[in-house]
């Protein structure tokens, strides 16, 4: 985040500085402000590793070390590398400075290279790709579920994860906590966050998010998970965790026995465990494939990029579209991946 330091040396007042400080910050979510101070910390990491010290603003030579260090060092994708360069770039006007051109011509070459490569499983480096969660592996992730040592209160909290964050589309910390010590109140799901209303059989879970990735502001929305019946119906899940455990307001909905959150990181652990295999066409399973699950299948069954959209909630659009929509129409497409 930028930081009133910056702009020490503009002719500004104090609060000139504090609301234009005010306004970028807000320009950003805190998710987009953490990976671009992972971005300083990898330039960092690059100088250190390379051994040289790169002057500010970065010369065109220096984008392209840390292009290559981020590639062939750490192994990222094309993707990856892409969201650093543009931290890298939010670097120089938290400093106060005119950002230079980062995505040349010929940087823009390299990442479409590299995507390229990608594509083809050229890479070198033997990386899988995530794979879209199906509802066939739904189904062995709840028998491997069943199958674990784990107690039967933990064995339900897992699965009610799951089918929520299969069937809602969700980023899995909008459920989920991202510390196992400490939770944020503003941010963390809590117990009274999640809500069921309706009639048995067309039943829907209300998600209450504080602050969704799509809504900059930082303003709640609601998510709608309906009932859609059968082994993998994601109320039917919460159903059955809620009769094992006590609500507690004010605390993270989803957490252990000894009342630790559950993180993303532990339940990516425990999918790599169960779900040891290898996905469709190569591709690894990750908490990253519930939220590519419904739109993927829904791409294979006709529906419309729009559509997918709506579910999906990748543009702030498209995602007041999908609050305003038919929940008729969202509740039929539920239940028609559901019966798959």
């Amino acid at each position: 985040m930028v930081k009133e330091a910056a702009l020490t040396n503009w002719n500004l007042t104090k609060d000139e500085r504090a609301d234009i400080v005010k306004w970028v910050n807000f320009s950003k979510a805190d998710s987009t402000w953490s990976a671009y101070r992972t971005a300083q910390r990898m330039l960092l990491k690059c100088q250190a590793d390379r051994k040289k010290i790169f002057e500010w603003p970065l010369s065109k030579e220096a984008i392209l070390i840390f292009i290559h260090w981020l590639i062939t060092k750490r192994g990222l994708k094309s993707a990856t590398v892409g969201h650093y360069l543009s931290g890298i770039r939010q670097a120089h006007i938290a400093k106060g400075m005119e950002p230079p051109i980062i995505r040349t011509e010929m940087v823009k070459q390299i990442l479409k290279g590299r995507r390229n490569m990608e594509g083809t499983g050229q890479t070198g480096q033997g990386s899988m790709r995530r794979a879209a969660m199906t509802t066939a592996v739904m189904k062995r992730l709840k028998n491997k579920i069943r199958g674990s040592e784990l107690e039967t209160g933990e064995k339900l909290m897992l699965w009610s994860v799951c089918t929520l964050a299969f069937f809602g589309a969700f980023r899995i910390h909008e459920l989920l906590s991202k510390h196992e010590t400490t939770f944020d109140p503003a941010h963390t799901l809590l117990g009274e966050d999640i809500s069921m209303t309706g009639d048995t059989g067309k039943r829907i879970l209300s998600v209450r998010l504080k602050c969704p990735k799509e809504r900059i502001a930082g303003r709640p929305t609601v998510v709608d998970v309906f009932e859609v019946g059968g082994d993998l119906c994601p109320l039917r899940a919460w159903e059955k965790w809620q009769g094992r455990r006590e609500k507690t307001n004010g605390y993270p909905v989803f957490t252990w026995a000894n009342s630790r959150p559950l993180t993303g990181r532990k339940l990516n652990s425990i999918m790599k465990r169960l779900l040891d295999k290898q996905g469709k066409n190569g591709g690894k399973y990750s908490t990253h494939s519930f939220r590519s699950g419904i739109p993927t299948i829904m791409g294979e069954l006709g529906h419309s990029d729009e559509d997918i959209k709506k579910v999906g909630r990748w543009s702030s659009r498209a995602f007041n579209l999908y609050i305003k929509g038919s929940r008729t129409q969202r509740w039929k497409i539920a239940r028609e991946i559901a019966k798959m």
